[in-house]
């Protein structure tokens, strides 16, 4: 048995020549108790087989990250350590057509961090088989996951064999090694394309994984996909900004339930309603906070009055040292009772919608009038030259079967759960 302890995406890179020699230039969590043996048994190009599940998480410490970065042109943006890997995987199989297997997070597929990954990277190897089991019965995977087959050598066959679940499995299997939607992926990665109650097997032409987003589905799901996304308009037509509408960095001094304005005698002046993205659901706002706003109507930075400044006072401190972009609230030029990101020409359009991040069954787009939200939800702000009935139109259709339908096949599945209740509107 060859075994070491280490890093497996930074020993035994050839690139890492250029650090150095005592691996120790960047921090302790490269220290290895035997570099030799990691860079032999890490040695790219020189293995038959490899199989592998890598961790969905992203790189907490900062200097792993910057090092994973330089060493993996794969990497992007805020990326999960999935992407890296990939590229690792394939790196260690044989160059004359190495097999690599991996079960990893497919969050690279609709997520922007596995841009490069798909465009740039997978179109110089053979990636065989695209195989979508996050509706089969995995024990200790919570993550939707999708399993990869490959070789690494260019492409070959004009076709990647590609498995989309029509259907999860339906409860918890006593074996799940025999689990019907773990079974149907089985079948059909060695049989003929087909479509079953849960899985659909096609031989898909290898451009369609040249491009990001990946979308998986039945044949109908794509071809209905296609005629969709060939609409000569698009919601882009009309939009000026899409984002937050609002970012404090510090919600629990901003975000204050009525009864504490009551309390503690807050102005009116300094305070708009506001609410989350959980509070979003069925197209209007279930709840709403309210929302210290220290600004004028000119939307600049205001002096606030007595009693704003008594709430915000102790909390100067924090208020001061909030980080964004990796520079606290003053270094950015914005006064201490500031929101960290304000966004005000935004909340100050004609045209706004809001939409929770998460949601499990359909979309909410809510319009805004007036009210803050928060940035566990997101707004469409639209150009400022659409009038009323337009931005009636746009709404309904971004609130329509036909929008959630492309989003599902377009968009990250975040994995939210549905909650029970013993309320039937719940």
């Amino acid at each position: 048995m060859h075994l070491a302890c280490g890093d497996s995406l930074y020993h035994g890179r050839q690139k890492q020549m250029m650090l150095d020699s005592d691996w120790t230039d960047e921090s302790h969590y490269f220290q290895a108790e035997d570099n030799e043996r990691l860079r032999e048994i890490l040695k790219e190009g020189t293995f038959h087989a490899v199989m592998a599940n890598p961790p969905y998480i992203t790189p907490k410490d900062k200097a792993a990250n910057d090092v994973y970065r330089d060493l993996y042109k794969t990497c992007h943006k805020s990326y999960s350590l999935s992407v890296p890997f990939m590229e690792r995987i394939f790196r260690l199989a044989a160059h004359s057509g190495g097999f690599t297997g991996q079960i990893t997070s497919n969050s690279f597929m609709k997520r922007e961090f596995g841009k490069k990954l798909v465009e740039e990277f997978f179109p110089t190897v053979d990636v065989t088989h695209v195989i979508d089991s996050s509706g089969a019965y995995i024990p200790g995977h919570g993550t939707p996951t999708v399993i990869l087959y490959g070789r690494n050598r260019k492409p070959m066959a004009s076709t990647v064999r590609c498995i989309a679940c029509v259907k999860g499995e339906p409860g918890t299997p006593a074996d799940p090694s025999v689990g019907l939607n773990w079974t149907a992926l089985v079948d059909a990665t060695i049989g003929i394309p087909h479509v079953s109650e849960y899985v659909s097997a096609t031989d898909t032409p290898r451009e369609s994984f040249a491009t990001h987003p990946w979308s998986m589905g039945t044949p109908d799901a794509l071809n209905s996909i296609e005629i969709i996304s060939s609409r000569r308009m698009t919601l882009s037509s009309f939009v000026k900004a899409v984002g937050a509408s609002i970012v404090t960095r510090l919600d629990d001094v901003f975000l204050l339930p009525t009864r504490t304005l009551d309390r503690k005698n807050l102005s009116a002046q300094f305070h708009r309603e506001a609410t989350v993205g959980e509070h979003i659901r069925d197209w209007v706002f279930e709840d709403t906070l309210h929302a210290l706003w220290p600004y004028n109507s000119a939307a600049n930075a205001a002096e606030t009055d007595h009693s704003v400044d008594k709430w915000l006072w102790p909390w100067r401190r924090p208020l001061r040292e909030r980080v964004a972009f990796g520079k606290t609230q003053i270094e950015r030029g914005l006064k201490w009772f500031e929101y960290s990101m304000p966004f005000l020409e935004r909340n100050k359009s004609k045209h706004i919608f809001a939409y929770a991040d998460k949601a499990t069954t359909h979309n909410h787009f809510v319009r805004v009038d007036g009210t803050l939200i928060q940035d566990s939800a997101s707004v469409v702000v639209l150009k400022s030259d659409v009038d009323d009935d337009k931005a009636k139109s746009i709404l309904g259709m971004l609130n329509s079967s036909t929008a959630c339908f492309w989003l599902k096949q377009m968009s990250h599945n975040k994995g939210c759960l549905l909650y029970t209740s013993p309320s039937p509107r719940d």
